[in-house]
């Protein structure tokens, strides 16, 4: 098995920070399996491993492979998102250690049934952000050195220790406890190696070498994802969507650390008579000057795998350079009564009472950069900030001649914006709309870049024998920049509950202390009750229909052995009798009581309940499910 090493220009200092920020219950690592090699390297980083839950992936597994986890409860949304959110715990997911793809795909696929996403990224971070679950992908650093930058894990976990007020943040955003959704943060941060920011010290004199044109550059931002479920309100042209919805943002309140080039703006001077021949030149280049690295433009894509989702809204639209606004980017959101407001709580139908609008504060200050809006097709847009105020070298000259006297450095660092060079972050908003029917995945993928670019100009002398003089220029090659990039992708499954659009319910049969109608395999069967479980969870719709979240198929009162196709059947709509409040009566519109065996809890049909014997209970109580909240 490989044994991971880590960056050398991780510091004792850096890695002591990383103490106070594991700091809630435990003195060592909650482990759930054995460490990987991968995640030593990591843990064992850290000077304490106060606060950390150690997650060995294989205990997501069914198979054989998760042997060594039989007694381990799988965790569930809502247990994570006390631990994370409330204790301020972190959770460390390792897929590493899983040998064969086929089970790596099988674990990854239970992890997103729990959080309704997954990264293709052997271990996950998840930290608390602003109130909400951050997740940052963890993958080895640039270069295949099979090394991983701590400085990631740092970053994510100085975040975690924050007391953010985020309830300003769900304020602005419009994000009320009656919007049924999983809001996560993502974590994009990666170091621009010194390989990728070098580049010729003298553009016409390559004898010279090379040097770095960045102070510690690097790429971190932090994007906002929405998985949501609007339901249809209203039948105009305000009506909003019936769709599954997928959000991503960098708005005012989700922006990271940015791109950072360079703290300042620095040159180098390089003559250009050679060591190697040291003739005076005459008339030719004497001189040129290159300047610290900027960026040419920023880039932003984001993109679907497939035609499952597809691009309903993005912003910005394309924008002029100087232009500078704050805009609020709404979106309406048909919802239910809401989590708590049903006045007949899990006996309540399923209510689409109105519509929220969900906002996003999008703040634009170009300065020297015009934006520029690409859609290729439905399930890719990127924007670009393309530098458009002194766009060339050239432009940034403060003078084109002089006397053969001087032949000074001419960039005027006064047109060169700081945008250009440090802690640029974009707004941008994109919303992609799913049709309900769908399930399965779908990638998303966010590709964040830079084009580097050093600033290279130089000096020319001509000779006319009865006189000379000095021209300045500014070069423009195009090899002598460089596109830096890092790109995250995610998965989102669609059959996660969120995409449901409101609270789930269970059945509960009356004639035993513990048992739930469950759909397994496609069967209904009698089980323990389990307020996490999925197979477990039924959305009692509009239309008085009990549709499982597994198949979304629904209960059927002439075949209480599988569940049916939903349709508008008498025998699939069901009502709790008004004798219920005592009795919990639940009976179809034919007037025919759900009832079960005592002694198996087999499903069947009563025409009344005088006729029960024994053996057969005629009570049914519904809870809800905690599937998210």
């Amino acid at each position: 098995m490989k044994t991971t090493t880590f960056k050398k220009s991780c510091t004792l200092t850096t890695i002591s920070l990383l103490t106070s920020f594991f700091s809630i219950h435990y003195a060592h690592a909650e482990n759930i399996g054995v460490r990987s090699d991968y995640a030593n390297g990591i843990i064992s980083s850290l000077q304490s491993e106060e606060g950390l839950i150690y997650l060995n992936a294989h205990a997501l597994l069914n198979n054989q492979e998760r042997t060594d986890f039989k007694s381990y409860t799988q965790p569930s949304y809502e247990m994570l998102n006390k631990r994370i959110i409330q204790n301020g715990e972190h959770l460390l997911v390792d897929f590493s250690d899983i040998v064969l793809e086929t089970s790596k795909d099988e674990a990854k696929e239970a992890f997103s049934k729990i959080m309704g996403i997954t990264f293709d990224a052997d271990v996950i971070l998840v930290t608390r952000y602003k109130n909400k679950m951050m997740l940052t992908p963890i993958k080895n650093s640039i270069g295949n050195d099979e090394s991983i930058d701590i400085d990631i894990i740092n970053n994510a976990l100085s975040k975690a220790n924050i007391d953010e007020n985020s309830e300003d943040v769900d304020k602005r955003s419009n994000e009320s406890s009656s919007l049924y959704h999983l809001a996560y943060y993502i974590n994009v941060n990666r170091k621009i190696t010194d390989d990728e920011c070098t580049f010729p010290i003298s553009r016409n004199n390559r004898e010279h070498g090379n040097k770095n044109f960045c102070q510690s550059p690097n790429i971190a931002l932090i994007y906002k994802v929405n998985l949501m479920r609007s339901l249809q309100y209203g039948t105009s042209g305000s009506a909003t969507p019936d769709a599954k919805l997928v959000r991503i943002s960098l708005d005012e309140d989700t922006t990271g650390a940015g791109i950072f080039l360079n703290e300042e703006l620095t040159w180098t001077k390089t003559n250009m008579v050679s060591t190697l021949d040291p003739i005076p030149i005459y008339d030719g280049w004497i001189r040129d000057f290159s300047t610290s690295a900027i960026a040419q433009d920023y880039r932003f894509s984001l993109a679907a795998s497939n035609s499952k989702a597809s691009i309903i809204k993005s912003l910005p639209d394309n924008l002029n350079s100087k232009y500078e606004q704050k805009i609020i980017s709404g979106f309406d959101i048909g919802v239910g009564a809401g989590l708590e407001i049903n006045k007949e709580g899990p006996k309540g139908k399923l209510d689409v009472s109105g519509k929220y609008s969900q906002q996003r504060h999008l703040t634009f200050n170009t300065q020297d950069y015009k934006v520029e809006r690409t859609a290729k097709n439905a399930q890719n847009v990127s924007f670009s900030w393309i530098r458009d105020q002194y766009a060339t070298a050239s432009s940034l000259l403060n003078q084109k001649t002089s006397t053969v006297f001087t032949a000074n450095y001419s960039v005027d660092h006064s047109r060169i914006k700081a945008l250009s060079y440090k802690s640029f972050v974009p707004n941008l908003d994109v919303i992609f709309m799913a049709d309900t029917s769908e399930s399965g995945t779908t990638d998303f993928m966010i590709d964040s870049s830079v084009n580097i670019r050093p600033l290279y100009t130089g000096v020319y002398q001509h000779y006319y024998v009865v006189g000379a003089h000095h021209s300045y220029h500014g070069f423009e090659d195009m090899d002598l920049r460089r596109r830096v990039n890092v790109e995250t992708k995610f998965t989102v499954n669609w059959n996660h509950p969120v995409f449901a659009g409101t609270r789930t319910v269970n059945l509960q049969l009356g004639g035993h202390d513990n048992l739930c109608i469950t759909n397994i395999d496609g069967k209904w069967q009698s089980k323990p009750c389990d307020e996490t479980a999925v197979s477990q969870s039924f959305i009692y719709d509009q239309y008085g229909r009990y549709v499982s979240l597994v198949d979304r198929k629904c209960l059927d009162s002439s075949n209480l052995t599988t569940p049916q196709d939903c349709s508008l059947s008498l025998n699939q709509r069901w009502e709790w009798s008004e004798k219920g409040k005592n009795l919990d009566l639940l009976v179809t519109t034919r007037g025919t009581i759900l009832a079960h065996k005592n002694t198996t809890g087999e499903l069947l049909m009563l025409e009344d309940i005088l006729l029960a014997t024994h053996d057969i209970d005629f009570r049914t109580y519904t809870s809800y499910m905690k599937l998210i909240k």
